[in-house]
């Protein structure tokens, strides 16, 4: 996807818990040369990304996600982001989704210029998702089968 070769910034979820697979983006991300990080989250609900040299640098947290070793990388400002991969659990063709909850990514998302990119399996993709006033649409919603686009 031309959006990927071009970014130099990358952004992406861990997946964990059945989500399309992410390990192989960051993997080729890195082997590429893109600065990749990851999201740390805290416990005062603010997420923020970190970059990684690799899959080695990752582990465990109480959340149960991967996520950086250590703070020694360092941390990536939402605005040098060129692409953000986002997690979710539903999403429409107009790039709305449904999180986790906790309104992690929304606020992250608000604040940053980057392309957004959600991965889905088809399964996933609803007719229309329920919306509440901070969500924050994607620009670019990929299954297995098909590329909807923002518009």
């Amino acid at each position: 996807m031309a959006v990927f070769v071009r970014a130099k910034t990358l952004g992406c979820y861990v997946s964990v818990k059945g989500e399309v697979d992410t390990r192989t983006v960051i993997q080729t991300a890195l082997s590429r040369g893109k600065l990749t990080c990851v999201p740390l989250t805290s416990r005062n609900r603010a997420l923020q990304h970190v970059q990684i040299e690799s899959l080695d640098d990752l582990s465990p947290s109480g959340f149960g996600l991967l996520e950086p070793l250590n703070l020694s990388g360092s941390e990536v400002l939402s605005s040098a982001l060129d692409l953000i991969i986002v997690p979710g659990i539903a999403f429409d063709p107009r790039g709305n989704r449904i999180g986790f909850g906790a309104g992690f990514y929304d606020r992250y998302l608000e604040k940053t210029p980057a392309t957004k990119i959600g991965l889905a399996y088809d399964f996933q993709i609803l007719e229309k998702v329920p919306l509440e006033p901070h969500d924050i649409a994607l620009d670019i919603i990929v299954t297995p089968t098909r590329v909807f686009f923002n518009a």
